[in-house]
């Protein structure tokens, strides 16, 4: 079939448009850049909790290691959040010390304030500033579930808190300002931020920080 010279042109132009739309790159969409992978911790910083100030939240308590003992204070959670979550950062409302391997370093001061001894009574014929019961699972441990326990608070935030069992004083853990554990063998961590949980072998302790700190 032969066609007129103005049809082959045409015929001509519509099929080079359509060799040069199928030579075009794919294009991406903006939604396939964005990346799902969770946020991986550096081993630098000892991550404490699942999230602060609650559980589930993007920001971790930090710990004391080698790239953190100089951001340390004893009035003050260290805090870390992924630095490219700024919003997260925002909503902390603390001091920025930095940023270590991608983590903001934060600086927030706690809620309760500190118990100086001298403010904290002791209870009448006993050494402890305060008893209640506190969580308590394992081997040896009563099938309740709860262990009475009394605390002695220090000016510096530290802490022991011994239980009282049935037939007498039991074992006692001792907590640093930040809440961690002393104990050998021990491990602590804040669940929520209101409770420090110690585990030493198959025994874990559920301690409120309101019985540890006071306030």
């Amino acid at each position: 079939m032969m066609f007129s010279k103005p049809a082959a042109l045409l015929l001509g132009s519509v099929a080079a448009l359509s060799l040069a739309a199928c030579s075009q790159p794919e294009q991406t969409s903006p939604t396939a850049l964005i990346s799902t992978a969770p946020f991986v911790w550096p081993a630098t910083l000892r991550v404490v909790g699942d999230g602060y100030p609650a559980a589930g939240a993007p920001c971790r308590r930090i710990g004391e290691t080698a790239a953190t003992v100089d951001y340390l204070d004893d009035s003050a959670d260290l805090v870390g959040c992924p630095a490219s979550d700024q919003a997260a950062i925002a909503a902390l409302g603390g001091k920025s010390l930095g940023q270590v391997d991608g983590v903001a370093l934060i600086s927030v001061p706690r809620r309760a304030p500190q118990v100086a001894e001298a403010e904290d009574a002791r209870l009448p014929g006993t050494a402890f500033n305060a008893v209640a019961s506190i969580g308590c699972r394992g081997p040896g441990l009563p099938s309740s579930g709860q262990c009475k326990a009394g605390v002695v608070r220090r000016a510096d935030r530290s802490a022991d808190v011994t239980l009282l069992l049935d037939e007498g004083k039991g074992r006692t853990l001792s907590f640093d300002a930040q809440g961690q554990t002393r104990d050998p063998g021990a491990r602590s961590t804040m669940t929520g931020e209101d409770t420090v949980t110690v585990t030493i072998g198959q025994q874990r302790y559920d301690v409120p920080t309101a019985f540890l700190w006071g306030g």
